[in-house]
């Protein structure tokens, strides 16, 4: 469409030219907006970007959650409200709108996400299942610094697990740097290669190697150096990767 030039008009032909164009416009906007929606669809996908609380009961039909964000085109902050499911489901999804609403069937009109599955009876909903959230990546940094090591006399070293995932938790692991002090009396490996998930069914926990939300190591005392002198040391690390941005 092209814009209606306004020259030499009548008032009333002004007017309409003027509410000709600003409609224009308007279409024109929304057409970028819904570029760039249909952009971070394709690039990223449609889902939760934070984990809500969520209760439901076998005695009700409601499954409320709490405050959420999640994409759909673009970023939505949902303040928290109900779904409300249907009798008699297996496996039933739970979609939630772009404009904020909830939808027990498949949206055919309005973009949306699927933010869980559900199960029912005649009476209320018997089991739900989180989706999993979108995965924004950003590089992310945690470091700190542990005190007061104690590296035994007889063993001559030390081992332990450094669990940073009450301040960051990596979805795509990259390097750890790890100092001692003092360096001269002690140095410092990484134990247990290879990434393991925490959620796993391992022997021990957190599994013996590195994790989401931590990692092993190993002080050991250097040759010459003595008890008596250093019984303890200090560990700090620095660990960089890839973390969901919205955690």
């Amino acid at each position: 469409m092209t814009p209606t030039t306004i020259s030499n008009s009548n008032p009333t032909d002004t007017k309409s030219a003027f509410n000709s164009n600003f409609t224009l416009g308007k279409t024109q906007l929304q057409s970028k907006s819904d570029g760039h929606d249909d952009a971070f669809s394709t690039l990223l996908g449609e889902g939760l970007l934070t984990e809500p609380s969520v209760s439901y009961s076998a005695a009700s039909l409601a499954i409320v959650f709490g405050t959420f964000k999640c994409l759909i085109g673009t970023e939505i902050v949902y303040a928290g409200g109900t779904f409300t499911a249907l009798v008699n489901q297996v496996g039933a999804s739970v979609y939630f709108q772009q404009d904020g609403t909830w939808s027990t069937v498949l949206p055919t009109t309005k973009a949306y996400a699927i933010i869980g599955t559900y199960s029912s009876n005649g009476t209320g909903v018997t089991a739900f299942t989180l989706a999993k959230g979108v995965l924004i990546p950003t590089l992310a940094t945690v470091s700190d610094t542990i005190a007061g090591i104690l590296v035994p006399e007889v063993a001559g070293y030390a081992t332990g697990y450094v669990d940073h995932s009450a301040v960051k938790v990596f979805c795509i692991p990259g390097f750890i740097t790890m100092t001692v002090d003092p360096v001269s009396d002690f140095y410092v490996e990484l134990l247990y290669n290879g990434l393991v998930h925490t959620d796993s069914d391992t022997l021990t926990a957190p599994p013996q190697n590195m994790t989401e939300g931590g990692f092993h190591y190993k002080i050991t005392r250097r040759s010459g150096a003595y008890y008596a002198t250093n019984a303890t040391c200090s560990l700090t690390y620095t660990r960089t990767g890839m973390a969901r941005a919205a955690e």
